[in-house]
Formats: C-alpha cells, sequence, structure tokens
C-alpha cells in the first residue's frame, strides 16, 4: 500500500525507473483528467498524492492483481478517494502500464472503474 510520508521515495523511484517523455493518461471526464507528459511532471503528481493531506485524488493505493506480458503490465488497484464531494469513498481502477525495451515506464494508461466517485 502506498500513502502519506511516501513523497520523497516516490518521486527518487520515478525519476529513475520513468523515461523522460513518460506520460500518464487519465479518463477525460475527471476534473484534473487527459493526459500528463514528461517524468518531472509525474514526479510531482504522483509525489503529491503520496503526501499527507493530498488534497484530491488517490490515496491508501493496494495492488489487487498484476498481469504482465513482455513490455506491458495490467494492473487492477484499489484506492480511497480524497477532496471534492466523494472523499473517503473507495474505488477501483485498472491500469496499463507500458515499458520501453530497456525497462523504463514509457506510459500509464488509467481506466477508472466508477469515474463518478472521483470527483
Amino acid at each position: 500500500m502506498i500513502s502519506g510520508h511516501q513523497a520523497d521515495g516516490v518521486r527518487s523511484h520515478i525519476r529513475e525507473h520513468f523515461a523522460d517523455d513518460a506520460r500518464l493518461t487519465l479518463p477525460a471526464a475527471l476534473p484534473y483528467g487527459g493526459t500528463l507528459d514528461g517524468k518531472q511532471v509525474l514526479a510531482s503528481v504522483f509525489a503529491a498524492s503520496a503526501s499527507p493531506g493530498a488534497a484530491v485524488g488517490p490515496v491508501n493505493l493496494v495492488l489487487l492483481s498484476l498481469v504482465a506480458d513482455g513490455r506491458f503490465v495490467v494492473a487492477e488497484v484499489q484506492f480511497d478517494w480524497a477532496g471534492g464531494s466523494n472523499a473517503g469513498r473507495q474505488s477501483r481502477a485498472i491500469e496499463k502500464w507500458t515499458f520501453t525495451p530497456d525497462g523504463l515506464v514509457e506510459a500509464v494508461d488509467a481506466y477508472y472503474l466508477d469515474p463518478g466517485a472521483a470527483r
């Protein structure tokens, strides 16, 4: 589980294991949805989510299942929602992670199972 007080570790991990041009795509229906580009941007976003008192986003992330095939990993995750009208509501997502041939994260595509819970 990833939760508070781990922002520095998350930031460091992303800087070491993500490609410079890595991208994160979130459902467009979310208030913060769309595509974020670049390792530094992603390090900031993920670290903020792992910080105590995160203003909005998934917290208390738990990995439920994982499937890997070559350059792709698909993960089912569960989390509590922080902020907004659904604060504290538990939700889940499927994330597809794509890796470069040398093993760096190239892309993360998140598919929320209940986008309405993340508002």
